[in-house]
């Protein structure tokens, strides 16, 4: 993925930041991640993944390195704390998926599966650069030419055979930001997970025959 986790994300005052690519954007790879810093203002009560059922853990208020994934089409999101004392494994459901790009999500503790509930902005900006045309190496996949089995000749399958083929195409340069506020039940804010990342993107415009 293109890398997929490359987005950010920032709410107040406390946020929750994806990359992908990313994306974050969190983009178009299989589960794309992000790792960022966890902040608790509180403690809070939260379920863990294991092997058989998730377990309630508490965790104190204050900073952590965390790294966050999206999994099943972008509609889980698991966030692993990694420097607690047992790493513990959270997850929330995403009904509806997470924003791609851009947009902005709330999400009730009724429907994250977690005793809080999540509400976000993810905000990315795009930039292209100038078409680049080129050469570049290509694969056959079959080998064309006589002694083939077929009438009239054609391809046949084979080891196939390397080549060059001409091509046009840009760099897609990419910086996402993700906010995203950990909630109580009463809306106000428990913690946050703030990250940021960049990623590029190679997005072909034409792409000649393979010779």
């Amino acid at each position: 993925m293109k890398t997929s986790l490359s987005i950010k994300l920032f709410l107040k005052p406390v946020q929750f930041i994806l990359l992908g690519a990313a994306a974050l954007v969190l983009s178009s790879c299989n589960d794309p991640e992000v790792t960022g810093k966890l902040v608790l203002h509180q403690a809070v009560n939260l379920f863990k993944e294991t092997k058989n059922k998730p377990v309630a853990v508490e965790i104190a208020s204050g900073e952590y390195s965390a790294v966050a994934r999206l999994r099943e089409n972008n509609t889980k999101l698991y966030l692993t704390i990694t420097d607690s004392k047992s790493n513990p494994i959270i997850k929330f459901d995403l009904p509806g998926r997470f924003p791609d790009l851009n947009g902005e999500f709330r999400i009730p503790s009724k429907l994250s599966g977690q005793p809080y509930g999540l509400h976000g902005i993810v905000k990315s900006e795009s930039q292209d650069s100038p078409t680049i045309a080129k050469w570049e190496p290509c694969f056959h996949s079959c080998v064309p030419g006589g002694g083939s089995p077929y009438p009239g000749g054609g391809c046949y399958p084979g080891n196939g055979q390397s080549g060059y083929q001409r091509v046009r195409y840009h760099m897609t340069h990419t910086q996402a930001q993700y906010d995203v506020d950990l909630e109580n039940l009463d809306n106000s804010v428990a913690g946050a997970f703030h990250a940021a990342q960049e990623y590029s993107e190679k997005v072909y415009e034409f792409k000649g025959n393979c010779l």
